[in-house]
């Protein structure tokens, strides 16, 4: 195979993840789609050197420290939108259920957990991102993240604390007690 048919595979079979990750960080499309451009860039400048045949790992951890970076560095764009730092889409999640009552339940509590992960530390949101969005493994997260595996798995068992507890204080008798 050659290198172009390679990374051609590679930007259509991770793409979407690539653009996921961005935009749940970045929470806008245009600078989403930046970082994507500029991750897949990176790729085809060190493919040579990339082993792992689908390089998932080396895109998503590209993808999380530019788009981390580009945080640092300056203020979220407008959004075409007109709104700051971009529109606030919930997360799809699939669901076989054609009921729109549901679908439209569903999207609100998609919309409630990621805007719950949004007052969570950075490691506990990035941790449970790449987990409960991408569906990473743990080995992943902690190759993307450089966190320590075991790190790995405290931090998303937090993230999951954090938000019981959000939604504990929100809604007291949709949780089960714990006590």
């Amino acid at each position: 195979m050659t290198p172009e048919e390679r990374f051609n595979i590679i930007v259509e079979t991770q793409s979407n993840g690539v653009f996921g990750l961005a935009y749940s960080i970045l929470k806008n499309q245009a600078d989403a789609a930046d970082i994507t451009q500029e991750t897949f860039i990176r790729l085809w400048k060190f493919l040579h050197d990339i082993r792992d045949p689908s390089a998932k790992g080396w895109l998503l951890r590209t993808a999380r420290n530019l788009s981390l970076d580009r945080l640092r560095r300056c203020k979220p764009s407008l959004s075409l939108a007109g709104s700051p730092g971009g529109d606030h889409a919930p997360v799809e999640i699939e669901d076989s259920r054609p009921n729109p009552a549901e679908a439209t339940e569903l999207k609100s509590l998609e919309a409630q957990i990621m805007e719950a992960a949004e007052h969570m530390p950075e490691t506990w949101k990035t941790v449970f991102l790449l987990k409960e969005v991408q569906h990473c493994s743990y080995q992943e997260i902690a190759d993307i993240s450089g966190y320590p595996l075991n790190s790995v798995k405290v931090y998303l068992l937090r993230a999951r604390q954090f938000l019981q507890n959000h939604f504990r204080t929100l809604h007291p008798e949709t949780l089960p007690s714990t006590t």
